[in-house]
């Protein structure tokens, strides 16, 4: 009994593992494919956590989860195959997804300092920096009615793990600043998608008080 325990104890392990691994994957039969990978600093060879992945000169893109892992689904149709991956500290790093590309996709990023010019801080009149900031209204705010364009992003997360994701791109129509009734303001969802766990122990479940 104990042989067979250790046995099934071993298959598990060796199935996990092989889950963990990144892979180049058909997400979707038919017109797409989910990249999946992992993203470490070059140097201590440690997951980068938030680094931004994206397809090169599109708006499709996703960030690394606190393991440094990544997924991505594209259409086999894009005309850009090349991974864009950024992060604030790097150099970044490109990918291009040809038909050779290692299963196993793992993206390392050289780190980069960026040294800043020597800043100075004088204590001031705190007063006076209100009123420089109020006559200056006029030069940082518009006085038209304005249309903004943004990005929004929540992620819900257990332990470490990310089990539900919403991103958006909106545009914000914004009422003029010298215009203090807000009722006009607009925002309209441009494109949308949401990303939800398939474990039936991460299923929400709202809470009455």
């Amino acid at each position: 009994m104990k042989n067979v325990e250790k046995h099934l104890v071993g298959w598990l392990s060796v199935c996990l593992l092989l889950c963990s691994f990144p892979v180049w994957a058909q997400g979707d039969a038919g017109d797409y494919l989910t990249i999946v990978g992992m993203v470490k600093d070059k140097q201590n060879k440690k997951a980068l956590e938030n680094v931004n992945v994206s397809v090169h000169g599109s708006n499709i893109g996703t960030v690394t989860n606190a393991e440094g892992e990544f997924a991505l689904k594209i259409k086999k149709t894009e005309a850009s195959r090349e991974l864009e991956i950024s992060h604030i500290g790097y150099v970044n790093n490109h990918i291009s997804l040809e038909k050779e590309t290692p299963s196993k996709l793992t993206v390392w990023l050289t780190p980069h300092a960026n040294l800043l010019n020597e800043v100075v801080v004088f204590a001031e009149n705190p007063r006076m920096i209100v009123e420089k900031a109020i006559s200056k209204i006029p030069l940082n705010y518009s006085d038209k009615r304005d249309m903004l364009t943004g990005f929004y992003r929540e992620t819900v997360q257990k332990g470490r793990r990310y089990i539900g994701i919403s991103e958006a791109v909106i545009d914000v129509s914004k009422t003029a600043y010298t215009n203090r009734n807000t009722n006009h303001d607009k925002v309209r969802v441009v494109k949308g998608r949401r990303l939800l766990s398939q474990k039936a122990s991460d299923i929400f479940r709202a809470r009455s008080g």
